[in-house]
């Protein structure tokens, strides 16, 4: 998706990505006087005072990158810059979540080691990359919660519709599991928890891609 540029709304800002799955950016949009379109390391940056990262592995499509595209984003980084753009980095990740291969290194280093302005979405954040990036700015802007894109349901009416009663204790995980060291230490939390009538719901629990071809599989 590529929007459309206004010149008299704001900054515009290029994402050098197509548009994500996950809705929280949008949700970020709709608070800002910016302009924000999408695109690839290849769109022009005619009218564009910005750029904004939000997963490095992101830009070569969750693939990691080769020795030839590392070397074109360190370059088109330069040229972003000698015209005058500033590259701002959404901290999502410490790390990529499946493997951090040397090549993920590379491209991680270079975001963020060429970055002006870090954005956070807690304290935490800010303070560790404040330290170890010291001449680059650095902002928080909290996670959203989701209020434009979906229906809110009241808590007692949402029970109602899940055929839970008042007095379960519900435990949502809403994010992915995705380790067997997160899928301990969630379960550790919610076993430590005195009250028995309680309940655990994880919609994406952990689980290990086996590929391994046998009879009985499934």
């Amino acid at each position: 998706m590529e929007c459309s540029i206004d010149n008299t709304r704001g900054y515009n800002i290029l994402i050098p990505t197509s548009k994500s799955v996950n809705l929280f950016f949008e949700e970020i949009i709709t608070e800002s006087n910016n302009n924000f379109f999408y695109g690839s390391l290849e769109t022009s940056i005619i009218n564009i005072d910005a750029v904004l990262i939000h997963w490095p592995e992101e830009l070569f499509g969750w693939k990691k990158p080769n020795h030839e595209q590392i070397q074109y984003l360190e370059n088109t980084i330069i040229y972003w810059k000698s015209e005058g753009l500033k590259l701002f980095y959404l901290v999502n990740n410490e790390r990529p979540h499946a493997s951090f291969h040397t090549k993920y290194k590379k491209l991680y280093n270079i975001i963020l080691n060429k970055a002006d302005v870090f954005i956070h979405m807690g304290k935490f954040s800010q303070q560790k990359y404040e330290s170890n990036f010291p001449n680059s700015k650095h902002e928080i802007i909290f996670h959203p919660t989701y209020n434009k894109s979906y229906k809110i349901y009241n808590k007692d009416y949402a029970r109602k519709l899940l055929g839970f009663c008042e007095e379960k204790l519900i435990v949502l995980v809403p994010g992915q599991i995705r380790s067997l060291k997160e899928e301990k230490n969630t379960i550790a939390a919610f076993t430590s928890l005195k009250q028995k009538n309680k309940l655990l719901i994880i919609p994406r629990m952990y689980y290990r891609r086996v590929h391994l071809e046998f009879k009985g599989r499934i």
